[in-house]
């Protein structure tokens, strides 16, 4: 996974396969690259790295083991961010919608944050609106991918699945007002 963390340069990178433990920041005018971990100074804590995303200047790491931190862009502070109603420990997903919107999926549910992690707004299987489907509200770590669309107001989501052997069973779709569904073909 690369993304832009600002408008000159600098990209993000992220494995996100759950099983390292490293992130790196590529310049892509000097060639320059930096790799962050439990090893350097400072120490990232995050082992089994999910997904990353930018927003407000920030980069957000998802870690299924040790939950979602938030690194400013000095890339010397790095803070794991607690969320109320979900295991926090566990954070699988991440996306920023164009406007900055923070949207992350933790084990119990789907977290969104409007102001770069300090609030939380969770959507799941007793929330309003509700968030429940086969496939990944009964194990939240199904979902190998989850794509928001950027600009829309309802904020649709594609969630892919790495579950059943039903291929109309991969993915499930969501909206804020619309209900989770599969494909019917």
């Amino acid at each position: 996974v690369f993304r832009k963390i600002d408008e000159n340069s600098l990209l993000l990178s992220v494995v996100p396969n759950r099983t390292i433990g490293d992130f790196a920041i590529y310049d892509v005018i000097t060639g320059d690259k930096k790799v962050y971990n439990s090893t350097r100074e400072p120490t990232f804590l995050a082992t089994n790295i999910s997904d990353g995303d930018v927003s407000g200047g920030f980069i957000f790491i998802s870690c299924s083991n040790t939950g979602l931190w938030k690194i400013n862009s000095g890339l010397t502070t790095f803070t794991r961010i607690t969320v109320a109603g979900v295991d926090d420990t566990k954070a699988y997903q991440i996306c920023v919608k164009d406007n900055g919107d923070l949207w992350v999926l933790f084990e119990g549910g789907l977290g969104q944050s409007t102001d770069l992690g300090v609030t939380w707004t969770i959507y799941n299987t007793s929330s309003t609106p509700i968030l429940s489907k086969t496939g990944l509200t009964d194990n939240w770590s199904n979902c190998y991918a989850m794509i928001i669309d950027p600009v829309h107001a309802d904020d649709r989501f594609l969630f892919v699945l790495n579950t059943s052997v039903n291929a109309n069973d991969k993915w499930i779709w969501w909206s804020r007002t619309l209900a989770a569904t599969n494909p019917t073909t």
